[in-house]
C-alpha cells in the first residue's frame, strides 16, 4: 500500500521479497567495479555528494549491471509505481549511495516541475542503533517533513517548486546504502526526432508495456 507523505508529491512504501543482504554485497562490488574498472578520475571525498558512486551518478546506470536482487527491484518499482505516474513514456536512471560514517549528500532537487522529472529511492541497508532520515523542505513556505529510513522503505516524489530534500548524517559504523533513480519523460531525453541528449545510453524503459514483458 502507498503511503501519502506530502500530498500529490511523495509516496512511500515497503517493498518486499527483496534480499538486501545480497543486494548490499552487489552495490559494493559495483562500487569496487566503479572506482577501478572505470579508472574515474580523483574525487574529493569531502564534497557534498557523500560518496564516489554519487559525485558519478550520471556515469553509469546501476540497473544494468546482472544482478537479480536489482532487477526484482526493478520489477518492484514498475508495478509499485506505474499506476500513480502521468500517462507518460518514463525511462529510468538509478545509481547507488555509499555512505559511510558522518557522510550524507545535502540539500538538492532532481529536474524540473515543468519537465516532469521524478525521483526516488530504495533503502538497502539504513538500519542501526543510529536512525537516519530523509528530509524534504519548501524553501518558500517552511514546510518540512522528515521520513525515518528503514530496509526495504522505497520513497517516489514529484519534481515541484522550491521543493528539496537531504539525507542526514550516517552516525553508525558501517555503511549506509540506498539506491537512488530518476525518471524523465521520453520527450525531455529525446526532444528531437534524432538522439540529443548526452546520456541517453544509460536509461532503461519505465512503462506498462516492460511489466506485460514481464
Amino acid at each position: 500500500m502507498l503511503n501519502i507523505e506530502l500530498p500529490n508529491h511523495i509516496w512511500s512504501t515497503k517493498l518486499d521479497g527483496i534480499d538486501n543482504a545480497i543486494l548490499t554485497q552487489s552495490c559494493l562490488q559495483v562500487e569496487t567495479f566503479l572506482r577501478q574498472k572505470l579508472q574515474l578520475p580523483f574525487w574529493d571525498e569531502g564534497y557534498e555528494y557523500g560518496c564516489v558512486t554519487s559525485y558519478y551518478h550520471r556515469e553509469y546506470n546501476l540497473f544494468h549491471f546482472p544482478c537479480l536482487q536489482l532487477h526484482k527491484l526493478y520489477t518492484k518499482l514498475l508495478t509499485t509505481f506505474i499506476p500513480i505516474l502521468p500517462n507518460n513514456t518514463f525511462y529510468i536512471r538509478s545509481w547507488v549511495n555509499l555512505f559511510k560514517q558522518n557522510k550524507n549528500i545535502e540539500w538538492h532537487d532532481h529536474g524540473y516541475p515543468s519537465e516532469n522529472f521524478w525521483h526516488g529511492f530504495y533503502c538497502v541497508n539504513v538500519e542501526d542503533e543510529n536512525p537516519s532520515f530523509t528530509e524534504y523542505r519548501n524553501t518558500s513556505t517552511n514546510e518540512f517533513k522528515s521520513i525515518q529510513s528503514y530496509n526495504s522503505l522505497c520513497v517516489i516524489g514529484r519534481s515541484k517548486n522550491n521543493f528539496e530534500h537531504r539525507s542526514t548524517k550516517w552516525l553508525n559504523p558501517g555503511i549506509r546504502i540506498t539506491i537512488a533513480f530518476d525518471l524523465i519523460p521520453l520527450e525531455i531525453l529525446r526532444p528531437q526526432e534524432n538522439y540529443t541528449h548526452e546520456l541517453l545510453n544509460n536509461y532503461i524503459p519505465f512503462t506498462k508495456e516492460v511489466i506485460c514483458a514481464e
